[in-house]
């Protein structure tokens, strides 16, 4: 059983979580207080969601809770490295002030690999990697042509995976 946290409209496992009710959300619920018992899933997976929440922490407790012992947490979020929140302040509000998102879905915070490692280690998982990553589907075509230059470390996004 695969549980994916903020699924939205695009669901990848067997049960999606998200806090709206869109298509493809089988449960309404807080990633903060997930509502399955322990030991329930063999993989938990977030993407592009932890950095919406005010206590990343208490979200990567509760994911660690819901998993098997043995099972995968994988998390997927925006890169703290990443050269287009350094350059292009302005660009990057204006994205999140888009019709795309709702007047509840702001950044808190943004991270860097090392942290999210740093959180999975104190929610005892164990065997953690890490890998910079660029975004599924078309990247922009600066971030194409940028990419050739910069360094791996200076992609959108990474994605953390560690064993319970």
């Amino acid at each position: 059983m695969i549980l994916d946290i903020g699924c939205g409209e695009n669901k990848r496992g067997d049960i999606g979580i998200d806090v709206r009710k869109l298509e493809g959300v089988d449960v309404i619920a807080d990633m903060h207080c997930l509502p399955f018992k322990g030991n329930t899933f063999d993989q938990v997976r977030s993407v592009v969601v932890l950095e919406h929440s005010p206590n990343p922490f208490q979200c990567i407790k509760e994911q660690a809770r819901v998993l098997k012992t043995g099972g995968k947490l994988y998390c997927e979020t925006d890169n703290a490295r990443y050269w287009r929140y350094h350059v292009f302040l302005a660009d990057h509000a204006r994205h999140f002030k888009s019709e795309r998102y709702s007047a509840s879905e702001t950044h808190y915070m943004i991270f860097y690999p090392e942290n999210i490692e740093r959180m999975l280690k104190l929610a005892t998982l164990r065997s953690i990697k890490w890998k910079y990553c660029l975004p599924g589907g078309k990247s922009r075509k600066l971030d194409r042509i940028i990419r050739l230059f910069l360094p791996e470390n200076s992609y959108p996004r990474f994605y953390v995976i560690g064993i319970k």
